[in-house]
């Protein structure tokens, strides 16, 4: 998660970015399917959400069910009153996601440019 958090940082820190993705996850984990996860938090002093994907071709031990290992994450910060647009992005991925071949592609690419590829292609 810090990577991710480093990624993401910005208008707000990376430190308070790891600090309410990792308050998040000890709620419960955010694995929504042995390779997906959608880790996300709201920050109060962000203005506007952001979303980023991370394909970890290893897996990581992220909490999925039967103990498998996560390789793809749809991280979204968002600000603390953006409920609408936060929910319309969670709304989007979850669209993504029941396109079955994208998950088997996003795991398959060997580079950014295939992922966002894949990506025009499902949207």
């Amino acid at each position: 998660m810090r990577l991710v958090a480093d990624h993401l940082a910005g208008e707000i820190s990376a430190d308070t970015i790891f600090a309410h993705l990792t308050e998040r996850e000890r709620l419960g984990s955010t694995a929504i399917a042995p390779d997906v996860a959608i880790p996300h938090c709201k920050i109060p002093g962000l203005q506007s959400a952001s979303l980023a994907l991370f394909l970890v071709p290893e897996g990581v031990d992220f909490g999925a069910a039967e103990g498998k290992r996560t390789h793809l994450f749809f991280v979204i910060i968002s600000p603390e009153n953006g409920v609408s647009e936060h929910l319309q992005i969670l709304a989007k991925i979850s669209r993504l996601l029941k396109a079955t071949p994208f998950v088997a592609g996003a795991l398959s690419v060997t580079s950014v440019a295939e992922l966002q590829s894949l990506l025009g292609k499902h949207q």
